[in-house]
């Protein structure tokens, strides 16, 4: 009897030093992840996105010199933090404005230059919605990169658009 006592009290110990030491590991290393919402231009078309051949990129449906697409992207980090995004455009072919919502704001550091596309978030925020408005200003293939950095090990995530535009 005293022995199982023992072995059971062993038993228990060893289990509680395994849970603790899986307590000690950070919990959430998840790789960040973008959304692409619905694109619609200024004059209510939805615009498609279809995967390229090769999976390295994403196309975009046609656009007008003059048309406006309006995008929605969700920044994911799970249960990471989000550290920055980033936004980068062709600006020969393109224009970008970021309007940013109240919440935002107060998600971001002064360190962002949203003029140019980057986002840097404060600490405590693991997923973030920014509104952009495309506009195609010139015929080309200009292309849309998107980042997003969190504090996990799996950290970054990158996202292309590659968007014709025509006359």
């Amino acid at each position: 009897m005293k022995l199982a006592k023992l072995f059971n009290g062993l038993l228990l110990s060893l289990a509680l030093i395994a849970l603790n030491s899986c307590l000690d590991q950070p919990q959430g290393q998840y790789s960040p992840s973008i959304i692409c919402d619905n694109i619609v231009t200024n004059n209510g078309d939805t615009l498609k996105l279809r995967l390229d051949s090769n999976q390295e990129y994403y196309w975009l449906d046609t656009m007008t010199i003059g048309d406006t697409a309006k995008f929605g992207f969700t920044f994911y980090g799970y249960a990471n933090n989000l550290i920055s995004t980033e936004i980068k455009i062709d600006t020969i072919y393109a224009a970008i404005n970021m309007p940013l919502s109240e919440d935002i704001r107060q998600a971001i550091l002064e360190t962002s230059d949203t003029l140019n596309g980057q986002i840097n978030y404060k600490p405590g925020y693991n997923a973030a919605l920014i509104f952009a408005d495309y506009i195609a200003l010139k015929e080309g293939t200009p292309s849309i990169k998107l980042s997003v950095h969190s504090d996990s090990k799996f950290s970054p995530t990158t996202f292309e658009i590659r968007t014709p535009i025509r006359q």
